[in-house]
């Protein structure tokens, strides 16, 4: 009895520390990069005044289904969490245990705002592909062609700063440098907050389900990464069909291989404090990581 009790009391101080010092780090970032925010998103209203933004809607739906998820999967997490605390030492230990649920919300929430700035970024990157895509398309490769085929809200605004193809194509390199600086920022400022998960004498089913969680979580943040890196992908495609089968002016290829170079040589990128890059190849690493000590544990176990 002596020795569950000391059990218990060491879960909880470890679950408190670590979910505490997440917490704390999860402030001081906030505080150390608060006048860069303000910065980061003017950066993204520049960019919204050159390339139109017809998108909001759809980030918006794109954002709230990610959220209704985690929402639905951290309540069953909680519930399940909670029922079998409940079970083994009574409401009450639990109930001064719950408070650990408030982090593990702050942690999703946390997870939750850095998907979110991955789908600001992709969805910009789809504009300029997008547009690349309707250039490419266009059978009239002079300006009015360009510019008749592309949408009004963004017609107008390209209308005021280009001339020529050349000027078109020099904007969206600037446009896409100045979302590279977005990333930069993104990297700096989310790239050490971790979500820490402490381990304890919990029930097997509330233990998957925390790590089902945390596995959801990692799953779908790398898979936004993935679809930034694939749009990038698509506009060097397009202008690599755009410059070998399309007959454009000595300009505008000019330009095109300028932004095609630029995107080549410095892609889009989403990191954890340039430790490792995050893609489907972190996440097999991570899954095969606790698949292996997984192991390793049952076999100490036994």
């Amino acid at each position: 009895m002596t020795l569950t009790i000391v059990t218990f009391n060491n879960s909880i101080q470890m679950f408190y520390i670590l979910s505490f010092l997440q917490f704390v780090v999860d402030m001081y970032f906030i505080y150390l990069y608060r006048k860069d925010y303000m910065e980061y998103y003017s950066l993204y209203d520049y960019i919204d005044r050159v390339l139109g933004m017809p998108n909001y809607a759809q980030i918006k739906k794109s954002n709230n289904k990610i959220c209704f998820f985690f929402i639905f999967l951290a309540a069953t997490t909680i519930l399940i969490d909670y029922t079998a605390w409940r079970i083994a030492y009574g409401w009450v230990l639990t109930t001064i245990y719950s408070i650990d649920y408030l982090y593990l919300a702050l942690r999703i929430v946390s997870s939750l705002e850095i998907m979110t700035h991955f789908s600001q970024v992709l969805f910009r990157l789809k504009i300029v592909g997008d547009s690349i895509e309707v250039f490419h398309s266009s059978n009239n490769l002079k300006l009015g062609g360009f510019l008749a085929a592309q949408k009004k809200d963004r017609l107008d605004k390209l209308k005021i700063i280009c001339y020529n193809h050349s000027d078109v194509i020099l904007w969206y390199k600037r446009c896409y440098l100045l979302l590279l600086e977005q990333c930069d920022f993104i990297n700096n400022a989310y790239g050490f907050r971790r979500t820490p998960h402490g381990s304890g004498s919990l029930p097997m089913l509330s233990t998957v389900m925390r790590i089902i969680n945390s596995l959801c979580v990692l799953l779908i943040g790398i898979s936004r990464c993935e679809q930034n890196y694939r749009e990038t992908e698509r506009i060097v495609s397009l202008i690599d069909d755009l410059i070998i089968n399309k007959k454009t002016d000595e300009a505008s290829s000019s330009s095109l291989l300028e932004l095609r170079h630029l995107i080549s040589t410095r892609p889009v990128q989403f990191k954890a404090m340039n430790f490792y890059r995050l893609d489907y190849s972190c996440f097999v690493s991570v899954i095969s990581a606790i698949v292996t000590y997984t192991i390793i544990l049952l076999q100490s176990l036994t």
